[in-house]
């Protein structure tokens, strides 16, 4: 098992987790039950449909359903088949979860069988979704209890990890690399803190940029400004883009204290290898190899 500050990846823990008491219980559910050997193999399964289906890299899944177990696995074979999902809310409008599926360019979508009419108003409507696959029998996409059931996995789940992230790394993630930002925002308190940065590779207009992610919020908890689109309201993401570009400019303006005054915001992370005024007029409080914080000073 890999220590806590061991660099690991998210497949490598489940397959580590599924080898480990191959016969205890893994799922249970409405009086079914799954051993890890058997959600190991179901996993295999998943995966080889998914990579057989022609998910790509990058590509995103959307899954819609209450707990069950077919969640996780339809979350788990999106990512270790190179993919991503996202979850749509069961309790969402029509109008949410187009949105989500159009703004996180999603290709396929799980559902529970009870959300087959909105899965086959989505797959009418929606820009991006190009299949609909249930957990069960339903009027609408392609079963896949069925489907797995009838797909051979030409590797276990381990195997067909490695081999998508290893044997062919040109269709593989490219994980980032986290712990320069992780430094930076070690000195940054979590509570009563609003962060602003010029490292946009999750602006709040553009939810999919190459896979790179902004991850503030997700792996940190800190409050940041406009760097993700679930949290930002969707009409002034356009007004937030443009003071974060204040950020890149190559001067520092007096209209970036007028944000900070409107915003709240508290502290400055600079990314020094993307564009970012040359002068700040601000305490700097941590200064790395990648990054630098400062602190704005309330008037």
């Amino acid at each position: 098992m890999a220590g806590l500050r061991d660099a690991v990846t998210y497949g490598e823990l489940i397959v580590t987790a599924l080898r480990r008491f191959p016969d205890r219980v893994a799922f249970r559910q409405d009086g079914r039950e799954l051993t890890y050997r058997e959600t190991a193999d179901l996993l295999a399964r998943w995966i080889t449909l998914f990579t057989e289906r022609g998910l790509e890299p990058g590509e995103g899944v959307g899954i819609l359903s209450p707990n069950r177990p077919e969640v996780w696995l339809g979350q788990s074979a999106s990512l270790m088949a190179g993919g991503r999902y996202t979850a749509l809310h069961p309790l969402g409008s029509l109008d949410d979860h187009r949105y989500a599926c159009d703004e996180a360019e999603l290709r396929f979508l799980l559902v529970d069988p009870a959300y087959a009419e909105r899965a086959a108003r989505l797959l009418e409507s929606s820009r991006t979704v190009e299949a609909v696959f249930t957990f069960g029998p339903a009027d609408v996409g392609e079963d896949l209890a069925r489907l797995v059931a009838a797909v051979t996995p030409a590797l276990t789940a381990a195997a067909r990890y490695a081999d998508v992230l290893v044997e062919q790394p040109a269709r593989a993630h490219e994980f980032t690399d986290n712990r320069a930002i992780a430094q930076a925002l070690a000195v940054i308190p979590v509570k009563a803190s609003i962060l602003v940065t010029n490292d946009l590779r999750y602006p709040a207009d553009d939810f999919r940029r190459e896979g790179l992610q902004m991850q503030v919020v997700s792996l940190f908890g800190h409050q940041a400004f406009a760097v993700n689109y679930m949290y930002e309201a969707y009409p002034f993401s356009g007004d937030r883009r443009r003071l974060q570009r204040l950020l890149e400019a190559p001067d520092w303006t007096p209209a970036i204290h007028e944000a900070a005054r409107t915003h709240h915001w508290t502290h400055l992370l600079i990314r020094k290898d993307f564009p970012h005024p040359q002068r700040i007029p601000l305490e700097q409080i941590f200064d790395g190899e990648l990054y630098s914080v400062f602190r704005f000073t309330p008037d």
